[in-house]
């Protein structure tokens, strides 16, 4: 079983996050850090978006723990931002939330782009926001296995 944690960008710029997930190495294996979309609000490094972000995803990399990006396409995670660190990254992650009013062709067009970056850099492409087994036909008909969405699994309520 595989254990997924979303960071803020905004974390990352702490020796304490790093100090923390040092704890967590003797499980590497099964953990894997996904770093969100959020732009940081504390900025002091000069150039944030064109290297901060890639030294410590490096830095998670090495550590030997799985990489993902989270909801790219969105917030931080351009296109751009992120073909810069695809040595260190292991899944990139593409929600259909974010292009609910996006038009079709936009819709396949996006797609398309980010699935060639995983294939190009042998990096997992997971589809996320899957509602319907109409979408889920769709992708896999494309050639998409990795989906996820309310479609497979519903939220529980708390007890």
């Amino acid at each position: 079983m595989q254990y997924s944690f979303n960071l803020d960008p905004q974390q990352l710029l702490y020796d304490s996050t790093f100090e923390a997930m040092k704890g967590l190495i003797p499980y590497c294996d099964r953990v894997m850090i996904e770093v969100t979309e959020s732009i940081p609000s504390n900025r002091d490094i000069d150039q944030y978006f064109n290297y901060s972000v890639r030294d410590q995803i490096k830095r998670i990399h090495e550590m030997g723990f799985s990489v993902a990006v989270d909801d790219v396409c969105s917030g931080m995670n351009s296109f751009n931002a992120v073909r810069e660190y695809t040595q260190d990254i292991d899944r990139l992650k593409l929600s259909l939330i974010q292009l609910r009013n996006v038009e079709e062709g936009m819709i396949t067009v996006t797609i398309s782009l980010w699935k060639a970056l995983a294939a190009n850099t042998g990096i997992d492409l997971v589809i996320e926001g899957i509602d319907s087994l109409e979408v889920s036909k769709w992708l896999l008909e494309n050639g998409l296995e990795k989906q996820q969405g309310y479609y497979f699994a519903t939220p529980r309520k708390l007890k």
